[in-house]
This record gives structure tokens, C-alpha cells and sequence, in this order.
């Protein structure tokens, strides 16, 4: 599973950093730390990652979770 890159997505992805200061699109994942696998069409194991995140979100909370 290709993570580096891709817009982050809580079925394939567990978010475990943020990244306010990288040059990426917001909700882009920065580094993988562990990588994810599939079983044919499953998700084993959701890949580690840190995602970009916009100054204003804070980067405090995983980037799928907005308070309402």
C-alpha cells in the first residue's frame, strides 16, 4: 500500500503525527512510519502516517475530526 503522497483516508490510514510545515496539500500524508497492508481487497493493517495539516486546524487532533 502507497501512502507518501496520497490524501489521507481513515480506512487505509492511522494518523499519528501532523506536519504544519510542509510544502504538501492540507490532509496529505507526509511520511509513512509503518506500512499498511491488504489481504485481496481488506485492509490487514492501516498504515502509520503524518499528515499535512493547516496552521488554523492547530494539528492537535487526526485530520478527519472536526468540532462542531
Amino acid at each position: 500500500m502507497a501512502s507518501v503522497g496520497e490524501l489521507f483516508d481513515p480506512e487505509l490510514h492511522e494518523a499519528v503525527a501532523t506536519d504544519p510545515d510542509s510544502p504538501s496539500l492540507p490532509h496529505t500524508v507526509t511520511h509513512e512510519f509503518q506500512r499498511g497492508y491488504f489481504l485481496h481487497d481488506r485492509v490487514l493493517r492501516p498504515a502509520m502516517v503524518r499528515v499535512r495539516v493547516d496552521e488554523s486546524e492547530g494539528g492537535d487532533e487526526a485530520p478527519d475530526r472536526k468540532e462542531s
